[in-house]
């Protein structure tokens, strides 16, 4: 059987393995018509709605489960697309910034800096 893109048939057509369609699971493609198997989607990226390519995730986001993109939690930054999670700021800096003259930061994972103390 010729499958749609985003659907695989992995059947011989002899029983008990009839000719059959089935979607690709989340995080899988077929880009192309008649295909025996889809295609799992690189880290960082989701398959689309109709299961025929990958959208890939901004920075700043990660792929949750496959099935979609995900802003960041304050205090953690994907600098790059990222698959399940973000990857926590370390002490000294916040989102995606450097503290300023006169301030800091000294806490992992926060999401804002302190002012020094005078002295």
């Amino acid at each position: 059987v010729a499958c749609p893109v985003g659907q695989f048939s992995n059947g011989t057509g002899l029983a008990p393995f009839p000719d059959k369609c089935y979607s690709c699971a989340a995080g899988q493609y077929a880009s192309s018509t008649g295909s025996s198997q889809c295609l799992a989607c690189s880290t960082g990226r989701k398959s689309n709605e109709q299961r025929d390519s990958c959208d890939t995730c901004e920075a700043g986001e990660y792929s949750y489960l496959d099935l979609e993109c995900r802003k960041c939690d304050e205090g953690k930054y994907a600098p790059v697309p990222l698959a399940d999670d973000c990857l926590t700021c370390i002490a000294g800096f916040y989102v995606n910034t450097v503290n300023a003259s006169g301030i800091y930061q000294s806490v992992t994972g926060s999401t804002a800096c302190s002012s020094c103390d005078i002295g």
